[in-house]
């Protein structure tokens, strides 16, 4: 008798790049056409520029005004 299999079969383990710096590999987007919208200082803006640091494995989101 022999069981059913129900998942993949695993592939070997591959070791992740390790960066010598922090802020080496950092990725930039610009979020657009956004409704205006208000913070709570009262600046308005409608775009946001997205960074992702993929080392530290965090995201900034940093809103400004398209003119």
């Amino acid at each position: 008798r022999s069981k059913a299999l129900r998942y993949s079969k695993h592939s070997k383990l591959a070791s992740l790049l390790i960066l010598e710096d922090i802020f080496k590999e950092v990725l930039l987007n610009f979020v657009t056409r956004l409704l205006l919208a208000k913070d709570n200082l009262g600046c308005v803006f409608n775009i946001v520029l997205v960074i992702v640091n993929r080392f530290l494995k965090i995201a900034i989101y940093i809103p400004a005004l398209k003119i």
